[in-house]
Formats: C-alpha cells, structure tokens, sequence
C-alpha cells in the first residue's frame, strides 16, 4: 500500500472515530440539520445563496461518505427531525 493510501486509511478511520463517538454523533446531526442535509438548498433570494447552501452541504455528504453511513440510518434520523 502507498504512502497516501495509507494517510487517506487513517484519515478514513479518524473520521469514524471522532463521528461514532456520542458526541460526534450529536455534532453530525447538527450539522445534518444546519447544513441543509435534510432540507432544501433552495432559496429565493438568489442564486449565490444556493450556491453557499450546496457546498455546506456538500461538505457534510463527505463526512457521511467517509463514515459509510447508509439510507436506512439517514431517514431514520429525518424520521426523528420531523418528529421534533
């Protein structure tokens, strides 16, 4: 394995570390939820504002990529926001 193979493993596992803790659980739905991950990036006040909303976004998707976090746990937590 490479050099930066090895690096991106343990940037992986990092993520998962800090993410699968209970308070990086409470972090991730904060920013699920502040983040756009659960809503619409939609805004009609222009188009700059879609644009800053979708990278906010995009940056939370990553966190979950990295964690492998699958649909079934996703709508469970939309599931729960609703519910609140």
């Amino acid at each position: 394995m490479s050099e930066r193979a090895k690096k991106q493993v343990g940037v992986i596992s990092a993520y998962q570390k800090v993410f699968n803790s209970t308070e990086g659980k409470l972090v991730l739905d904060d920013l699920m939820k502040t983040h756009h991950i659960m809503t619409s990036t939609f805004s009609g006040k222009n188009s700059d504002e879609v644009l800053f909303r979708e990278g906010e976004r995009n940056t939370v998707l990553r966190i979950m990529t990295l964690l492998k976090m699958d649909g079934t746990l996703l709508n469970e937590r939309i599931a729960n926001e609703l519910n609140d």
